[in-house]
């Protein structure tokens, strides 16, 4: 029987962590209206299971805003708020997040931003959404030992741009995005699509401060896990199609560990892969599992020692 608990261990060593602390990172939820959520429901057993330190959930808990509008929103908003009872728990957003389906093509999109939502989200959770009627971009939570900043592309770059590089070099050039620990903290980076960000790591200083970049919207490429050791080869983690249709060795950073510009990227395969009520492709979902990241953050003394 496949174990329920679905999270793949990564080990993180730093000469910033003093303490031991577990993160787990999950994406790309993609509830709809009608969506059956069994699959959300099984990682929230998993972070139960763990009680990690933190949950970060980076990006697109919905499939567009039209979920808000039906019974789901209140269940969502529960186990959001579930969740933030076990561990300190940060949302971010995705494109899906700020978008309204308007038609049956593929590019049938509106812009949508539903900041009451975001507004819920945060109050009952660790979350920072909103400022001044306004998405957030900075940071979301700091201690003594790490720095969270979540930063948001607009609904433009996803849907008009086609998440181009100078598109986002364009964006986060104009904004004075930072974290302002230092050295002594280490920082994450919660982004939600890594579709350019590793090829500009010498370009953009808040990705030039991160420690580690947080992702997902890529949804492993539709790649099956038993199939990606061999996309891999390149150390591009390459899928079969991206989320702004990109195709085969041009569908890049689509899952797991990468480290670019001596930045380390974790792109989260996601929950849903092919997004909800699209008919007969949801059988495929079952050859594309529930997949989360429980990461691990150790002293760099731990990593000597373990030699």
């Amino acid at each position: 029987m496949r174990n329920p608990w679905l999270s793949k261990k990564f080990k993180i060593y730093s000469h910033k962590i003093t303490t031991p602390l577990v993160l787990y990172h999950d994406s790309d939820w993609h509830v709809g209206p009608e969506s059956n959520l069994n699959r959300m429901i099984t990682i929230q057993e998993e972070v139960k299971q763990i009680k990690p330190d933190f949950r970060i959930i980076s990006g697109d808990i919905i499939d567009d805003t039209r979920t808000l509008d039906s019974d789901n929103r209140k269940i969502i908003a529960d186990m959001l708020e579930e969740s933030n009872h076990i561990c300190p728990t940060i949302v971010s957003i995705g494109n899906h997040d700020i978008a309204k389906k308007n038609g049956p093509n593929e590019l049938d999109w509106e812009k949508d931003i539903r900041l009451d939502w975001f507004q819920e989200i945060s109050q009952k959770t660790d979350s920072y959404l909103v400022e001044e009627n306004k998405i957030f971009e900075g940071t979301v939570y700091f201690d003594d030992q790490i720095e969270i900043v979540c930063i948001n592309p607009p609904y433009e770059h996803y849907f008009k741009k086609e998440e181009a590089k100078e598109d986002f070099l364009n964006i986060y050039r104009n904004k004075n995005i930072h974290f302002y620990t230092g050295e002594d903290h280490y920082h994450i980076l919660v982004l939600h699509t890594p579709a350019v960000a590793p090829e500009l790591v010498n370009e953009l200083p808040i990705l030039q401060e991160a420690d580690i970049i947080l992702s997902g919207h890529m949804h492993a490429g539709i790649m099956p896990p038993y199939l990606r050791p061999i996309m891999n080869h390149t150390k591009s983690h390459w899928g079969l199609r991206t989320p702004n249709n990109q195709l085969l060795w041009n569908a890049k950073y689509c899952y797991g560990e990468l480290d670019k510009g001596g930045k380390k990227f974790l792109i989260n395969p996601g929950v849903t892969k092919i997004a909800p009520e699209k008919g007969f492709l949801q059988v495929l979902n079952h050859f594309l599992p529930n997949e989360s990241y429980q990461i691990e953050l150790l002293p760099e003394k731990q990593k000597v020692l373990t030699r």
